[in-house]
């Protein structure tokens, strides 16, 4: 019986590369990595884009909410939608926000109160993606919400 831990350890041979096969690493490199790094900001562009899709969302939501109350008014439901997106750096070129019955006072109980919030793809995150030939510019990232008028 051997025994396999007193045995030295043999190295192995090297492997000699043909002169041909030297740079195909750096090949491989300089032809994959650029479409690895643009796969990497797309991912982010899309991320960004996703969290200003929900904040704009919520702030619509919370806008509805807000014009569904008896006594809300325009001014109040406008001033509802700037305090959910106050920390977002798009805050101040968000379009106006669009109330239907454009006073909410006007709602009889029961009746629907729309709420729609809108902002430009640029303004919330940087058009990264256009010197590649998709650029978001003239497009809107819009969230309406319906509320019942209580």
């Amino acid at each position: 019986m051997t025994n396999y831990l007193s045995q030295p350890r043999r190295r192995p041979a090297r492997i000699r590369r043909s002169p041909r096969r030297r740079g195909v690493l750096t090949l491989e490199l300089v032809l994959t990595l650029p479409l690895l790094l643009l796969l990497l900001l797309a991912t982010v562009v899309f991320a960004l884009l996703l969290m200003a899709s929900q904040a704009i969302h919520a702030a619509a939501g919370a806008g509805a909410r807000e014009a569904a109350l008896p006594d809300a008014t325009a001014a109040s439901v406008q001033d509802v939608v700037d305090q959910a997106l106050h920390h977002w750096r798009f805050a101040d070129r968000v379009r106006p926000v669009v109330i239907e019955p454009a006073d909410p006072q006007t709602a009889h109980t029961g009746d629907p109160i729309s709420v729609r919030v809108s902002v430009g793809w640029t303004a919330a995150v940087p058009d990264l993606l256009k010197w590649i030939g998709l650029s978001f510019e003239g497009r809107q990232i819009c969230a309406e919400y319906v509320a019942r008028k209580e």
